[in-house]
């Protein structure tokens, strides 16, 4: 994660080739066929080796369970591993439910191209190259008048928009896809339109916003039109009410309580980012239709999905290629080979799916792990591809090395955020102005909307909890429940300790906050440094 910027979707992991901490040994070498190079398949990928290899990756990363599936060619083999459930015990299997996050995004720009692809013979077709504007004119007005009016279906979906993430601003109790749109005229840009990739959950929610609109039903019903019902995928669902009898519980491991914490299921109206509950099963369906171009799409339509329109990062690894973003897919060569490929999270849940178009394959694994489960996912992804590729066991991709450090890091932050922030800060601090009473109440910003603070006991899980008498708790009720904890450190400044209610370590962050008291001896204002890329307050006025 980078500052504070919440990363429901993906948290993006710079792979590298290193000899690390390996878990398990490498499966014998295989020689390549002579089909154009494609490895030899060597009979199912998921054997007792690998269920070795990932009950280690489970211990370690303290990820209760996994969920895999693999595409080879013409088969398909599953598998679960660990617990669906803790309490009471139930065992992953093909057909348990996990929530995918940002994989969703594939799904919801196949299904933005099902609807457009209905217009084409009509009066008004509509294109990716479309205006947005020019389509939901009243709800998508942006904060730059010729971004406002250029920007396209296109740029939405390939996160070109010059908007940073703002995931803290939408959502909640009623809040719509219409009600997220409309919200994007208060939000600060940091670049200009197609200047640069910057991830943007809105941009699918405006897809989905425009397909409904276009279709005149609910993007629920175009899923199921467009995916999942011609794809026979019968266990996918966006609803939660459809999923609850074999969805897995989500859980986190805190690294301040050294426990997991059971997370709450997530249910939303935003479909478009990350909505999507499904199975392994389930979606291999959906990878083989997309090695073989079997989505109910035109040949064009279909080559759009996956053709890259932006540089996501110029980043490379010793075996891995810089990524560009497509529309809901990455793109990059992975020693060579062309990978398509996406991960996604939500708090509890992380995913992570991939194929190498030109040799039939590709694989699924979704876990039930907070952000530890990105490690492990990635672990499990990377194992099965070099498993394919025959990969030696010395220049393998090495993800779970990279998890202690980054882990650590992050801890690191959380615990020393005072030093790290303010570093010249005098000891003792000075006095804030007025009685910590009066800092209380509820602040108001019109992209952000309402944020109410109370002064309570700092929680268990804050490294503060034994040495900060009161702090000031904040809660804001929008999609993730994300509450701010904020600790005296100086004057009118404050750590603000970010989580969520139920202690996510994927919604774990640590900025700064400050106070404005006016001339009438009164707060009136907030300064939060929720979103990174700006590198700069965003001002709440007190309302209340």
């Amino acid at each position: 994660m980078r500052g504070f910027s919440i990363h429901v979707v993906a948290v993006a992991l710079s792979l590298s080739i290193a000899p690390g901490r390996a878990i398990g040994n490498a499966p014998p070498q295989v020689p390549l066929a002579a089909n154009g190079g494609r490895p030899r398949s060597r009979g199912n990928p998921l054997n007792n080796q690998f269920k070795e290899y990932i009950d280690l990756v489970r211990e370690d990363l303290h990820v209760p369970g996994l969920s895999i599936g693999v595409v080879d060619g013409d088969e398909t083999y599953l598998e679960g591993y660990g617990n669906a459930r803790l309490d009471p015990d139930v065992k992953v299997i093909p057909d348990t439910l996990f929530y995918i996050g940002s994989i969703s995004k594939a799904i919801t720009a196949a299904s933005l191209l099902y609807v457009l692809e209905s217009t084409t013979n009509t009066s008004h077709p509509v294109t990716l190259e479309s205006r947005i504007h020019d389509l939901i004119p009243d709800d998508f007005i942006l904060s730059d008048e010729y971004a406002t009016l250029h920007a396209t279906l296109k740029d939405a979906l390939c996160h070109r928009l010059g908007y940073p993430r703002h995931d803290m601003s939408y959502g909640g109790p009623g809040f719509t896809v219409k009600d997220a749109v409309r919200l994007l005229r208060h939000l600060p840009m940091t670049k200009e339109l197609r200047q640069e990739f910057q991830y943007f959950n809105y941009g699918y929610m405006i897809a989905h916003h425009v397909a409904a609109t276009l279709s005149g039903k609910p993007f629920s019903d175009i899923l199921q039109e467009a995916v999942f019902g011609p794809l026979g995928m019968s266990s996918t669902t966006v609803n939660l009410k459809h999923a609850t009898q074999n969805l897995a519980i989500g859980y986190g491991f805190n690294n301040v309580t050294k426990q997991l914490h059971e997370q709450p299921w997530w249910d939303t109206n935003l479909i478009g980012p990350g909505g999507v509950i499904t199975s392994a099963r389930d979606f291999t369906k959906y990878i083989r239709a997309m090695i073989n171009q079997g989505l109910p799409l035109s040949k064009d339509s279909q080559d759009a999905l996956i053709t890259p329109l932006i540089v996501e990062s110029p980043l490379a690894s010793v075996h891995q290629s810089h990524a560009l973003y497509a529309t809901g897919w990455a793109v990059t060569y992975y020693r060579g080979r062309r990978l398509i490929t996406h991960n996604g999270g939500l708090p509890g849940f992380t995913a992570i799916t991939g194929y190498l178009p030109d040799y039939k394959w590709g694989a699924v694994v979704a876990t039930n792990g907070d952000i530890h489960g990105t490690f492990a996912s990635e672990a499990a992804f990377y194992r099965l591809l070099d498993d394919f590729l025959d990969v030696s066991s010395h220049d393998r991709t090495d993800v779970i090395s990279q998890y202690d450090g980054y882990m650590q890091g992050k801890y690191n932050k959380y615990v020393n955020a005072r030093e790290i922030f303010f570093p010249d800060v005098p000891k003792p601090g000075l006095p804030h102005a007025l009685p910590l009473e009066e800092y209380s109440g509820t602040y108001f910003h019109p992209g952000y909307r309402n944020i109410t603070f109370v002064v309570t006991d700092p929680a268990d899980y804050l490294p503060i909890a034994e040495t900060t008498k009161k702090v000031l708790h904040g809660s804001n009720q929008h999609e993730w429940n994300v509450v701010f904890d904020l600790e005296h450190v100086s004057g009118e400044h404050f750590i603000a300790f970010a989580n969520s209610e139920m202690g996510s370590p994927m919604l774990q962050e640590v900025t700064t906050a400050e106070f404005v008291v006016g001339p009438d001896g009164k707060v009136s204002r907030l300064g939060v440094v929720i979103e990174p890329a700006l590198a700069e307050n965003i001002w709440f006025d007190k309302i209340v």
